[in-house]
């Protein structure tokens, strides 16, 4: 057996202490809750489907509450619980290499620095300085 998560879809629905529908009221499940199936359906002699659950927020969860009736068209009443949200299937993803996120430079494509075409810039006086100083000389300087 495999635990199912189900909806309420009737206005108000009764938890019972046991599977017979004339045992104590533990509690009432409004329209849109989500409660989950503990066990497999049992059905009654007049043919009431009934499901133990778990509330997940009940402070006994993952503890069963109660029982509730999933299906009552036997006696005259409708469903009471449709098919809830299920837990996602793992998708077939392709396999991460072994190396991680890293990944080694192609061979065939040689390296080439990011960014803008920097190169390093070198000054020098394009004449020798005058003894007065390059604005005496009239010095200039030339980028190589």
């Amino acid at each position: 057996f495999t635990p199912t998560k189900w909806r309420v879809s009737c206005d108000n629905l009764v938890v019972h202490a046991t599977e017979l529908t004339n045992s104590a009221e533990v509690r009432v499940l409004v329209q849109g809750e989500i409660v989950e199936s503990v066990g497999p359906a049992f059905t009654l002699p007049n043919g009431v489907v009934r499901l133990e659950i778990a509330h997940p927020s009940s402070a006994a969860y993952p503890s069963p509450i109660g029982w509730v009736s999933q299906d009552e068209s036997s006696v005259g009443g409708g469903h009471c619980l449709e098919p809830g949200p299920q837990p996602l299937q793992a998708t077939m993803r392709p396999r991460t290499p072994s190396y991680g996120t890293w990944r080694p430079r192609p061979s065939y494509r040689p390296y080439r620095p990011r960014g803008g075409n920097f190169t390093n810039i070198t000054w020098r006086p394009s004449q020798p300085a005058a003894p007065g100083g390059p604005a005496a000389a009239g010095a200039t300087a030339a980028v190589v």
